[in-house]
């Protein structure tokens, strides 16, 4: 059974690639073992991805964007969709009964409060969360959950560059007001995934899904900050 050592929803926060809206609740409490309770938990974020991608390519066609923008968005999308099979497929061999979210609606977006959203979870977030996936894809101890990270890596990387040519289209069209916020956002966003990397994974997410450490979290982070220069 779980330790209690973690919340759940924090774990998928931190752990999960998947792009989602940032009003979108946690998923239910889970009383799966621990490798269970995680791929619950990302099975139910990754099939909200989908549908925030489908918004996402939606919008931009709304506001005019590139072509290659909108084609990338609804390639995630579809991505996302297999990327939940997969999830809820490893939730039911560790024993655990996967959840779908509620569906979402939403209505139209200034472009501000799109890049807003973008910046922070999927540049931010996005990114992260790719980096913690090629770490599952060569860590993890359990040969199908490392086999099934493989196929995710590139993807999720993929669904990240996208996050920053989105905002990096988003911020040629603004003016410098919003860029500033864009930054201030990123900033603040990195603060609050700093303090979610305080706490150490249990000893069996390390092992059998490949988490990072701690130290190893925040290593990859600093990381994403020296890379896409992000400034302090």
């Amino acid at each position: 059974m779980r330790s209690g050592a973690y919340p759940v929803d924090a774990s998928a926060r931190m752990s999960a690639a998947a792009r989602r809206p940032n009003d979108l609740n946690p998923p239910p409490p889970s009383d799966a073992p621990d490798v269970a309770a995680y791929f619950e938990a990302l099975a139910y974020f990754e099939e909200a991805s989908v549908d925030a991608f489908d918004a996402l390519r939606s919008e931009l066609e709304v506001h005019g964007a590139p072509r290659p923008l909108v084609a990338a968005a609804a390639r995630a999308s579809d991505d996302e969709r297999m990327h939940a099979r997969i999830a809820r497929t490893l939730a039911m061999r560790f024993g655990g009964r996967p959840s779908l979210p509620p569906a979402a609606p939403r209505g139209a977006r200034t472009l501000e409060e799109i890049a807003l959203e973008n910046a922070t979870l999927g540049c931010i977030r996005g990114s992260y969360g790719a980096a913690v996936v090629r770490v599952q894809a060569v860590r993890a101890s359990d040969p199908v959950v490392r086999a099934a990270m493989k196929r995710l890596a590139p993807e999720e990387a993929r669904h990240a560059e996208l996050a920053w040519a989105v905002h990096g289209w988003i911020c040629a069209r603004t003016g410098p007001l919003v860029r500033d916020a864009l930054i201030t956002a990123q900033r603040d966003e990195l603060v609050v995934l700093g303090e979610e990397l305080m706490f150490e994974h249990d000893a069996v997410l390390i092992d059998v899904i490949g988490l990072p450490t701690a130290n190893q979290a925040r290593a990859l982070v600093a990381r994403l900050v020296q890379e896409r220069r992000i400034a302090a």
